[in-house]
């Protein structure tokens, strides 16, 4: 797949935090820019996230235009409860699209485009994210890592700094739990989509423990400049984690990233 250029406008800092516990929290900034072509094909993909291009029409109503049914069917709306569903599939598809288009994992996307209601949160783990060395042999070098996303961008002053990233661990906990249902859903979704080839590689990731991999969990935290602490972050604790050392942690900061979201929104369901 080809890289999304606005992938690049994430960068890794060089300095980790440190938790109270004594474990790295990675620092990644989204320097973004209002670069109109950029944000243009960002507003396609993420559009495409809720409801393939190929489908609008077919699926909305005669009297509806794309961007009616795109704004008061499928995407969150911007009031308090989809504002705040609105950030948190913002911050999964921002993690799912760094893993995917930075750290070369293949990422399927299957929690947005069947939602019922949608200002709602899919159940299931957040981001699923899978390496393979051979698409045809199961190898223990294969990797899966899960991924717990939270987010806190608002920026009103007024609004209380979240140990957001500390939630992310304490939910992280249930992912154990979660993934087999959650691969059985992407697996059944892809199928649904006719990709049954794709389907097929799930179903690698469906033999653990019989046929072992590389098995990871993460928590990330996404912020808007003035919510992001880095005090509050480092106080962060991973000793009640069951398996720390294949706990992968990282952090996102961006300035006005609430304005930036529902930006995406407007402009994704606008150029539909």
């Amino acid at each position: 797949m080809a890289k999304l250029q606005y992938t690049d406008w994430l960068i890794k800092l060089p300095d980790n935090l440190i938790t109270k516990d004594g474990k790295e929290i990675e620092q990644w900034e989204f320097n973004y820019l209002k670069n109109e072509t950029i944000m243009s094909e960002w507003a396609t993909h993420f559009r495409n996230m809720y409801c393939n291009d190929n489908e609008i029409d077919s699926l909305k109503t005669p009297t509806q235009s794309r961007k009616d049914f795109l704004l008061n069917i499928k995407f969150p709306d911007s009031g308090q409860d989809g504002g705040k569903i609105r950030a948190g599939d913002f911050a999964e598809l921002l993690v799912a699209d760094l893993l995917e288009y930075l750290e070369n994992y293949w990422v399927p996307r299957t929690r947005y485009d069947r939602k019922i209601r949608r200002n709602t949160s899919t159940f299931g783990c957040d981001v699923i994210a899978f390496k393979q060395k051979d698409l045809s042999t199961p190898s223990s070098e294969d990797e899966i890592l899960v991924v717990e996303v939270k987010a806190q961008l608002n920026q009103r002053s007024n609004v209380e700094i979240l140990p957001r990233l500390q939630d992310a661990i304490e939910d992280s906990k249930e992912d154990p739990i979660r993934r087999a249902e959650s691969l059985q859903g992407m697996k059944t979704r892809l199928k649904d989509m006719g990709q049954d080839n794709l389907a097929k590689r799930i179903e690698r990731f469906q033999l653990i423990p019989n046929i072992p991999c590389k098995e990871f969990y993460g928590a990330a935290a996404c912020f808007t400049d003035n919510k992001y602490d880095i005090n509050k972050i480092s106080e962060t604790d991973c000793t009640s984690y069951e398996n720390k050392d294949i706990l992968r942690l990282l952090v996102i900061k961006g300035k006005d990233m609430m304005d930036l979201v529902n930006s995406l929104y407007e402009r994704a369901a606008n150029e539909a």
